[in-house]
């Protein structure tokens, strides 16, 4: 059902996370040298009050956004629902927190669509506290010949959360549709 890269990252994540009192990684157990093989495809982001700050992100993730990622509010190009259901699943990442292995599709141009398969996992600062969102994550071009998808702006075509040891968020979000108003 996932890449493959995505249950390796998993593992590494709960191999790290097992070593850690609060049984949640710290951004600094993440090396480059642990990370080496995941880099293109890695994605770092951090909560900075209601901002989901991109502090790095991969350059295969770039080119397959067609732009630099790093530094960018993740929130930025969202409005309305699209915003409150992404400001909800990933608070409930950090906040349960938990996992969600996520596949989704973004509306770029009429004709294509960027479609984003990856999985995220919380990551905590050197105090313990749960403020970080990491993963990988692969985005790939489809065509678009369905003229039923033609108004579509994202939508989230399947979502798994992931039961870290702290139980799941009460309100699980399903996959949804995101239309242009």
């Amino acid at each position: 059902m996932f890449d493959s890269e995505n249950l390796e990252f998993w593992a590494l994540w709960t191999d790290l996370a097992s070593k850690r009192p609060n049984a949640i990684p710290y951004k600094s157990d993440f090396s480059m040298k642990i990370l080496k093989r995941f880099l293109p495809n890695y994605f770092l982001a951090e909560w900075v009050d209601d901002h989901l700050i991109n502090r790095l992100v991969g350059s295969a993730l770039d080119t397959g956004f067609g732009e630099a990622h790093t530094g960018k509010n993740f929130f930025a190009d969202y409005t309305g629902a699209e915003l409150e259901y992404f400001t909800a699943l990933w608070r409930s990442v950090t906040h349960k927190p938990c996992g969600v292995m996520i596949k989704r599709t973004i509306a770029s141009q009429p004709e294509w669509r960027l479609q984003i398969e990856g999985i995220d996992l919380p990551l905590a600062d050197e105090d313990g506290d749960v403020k970080y969102i990491c993963g990988v994550g692969k985005v790939k071009k489809t065509f678009n010949h369905d003229t039923d998808q033609q108004n579509l702006q994202s939508s989230i075509d399947l979502i798994e959360y992931l039961d870290l040891g702290f139980g799941l968020p009460t309100k699980l979000l399903s996959p949804t549709r995101f239309y242009p108003i």
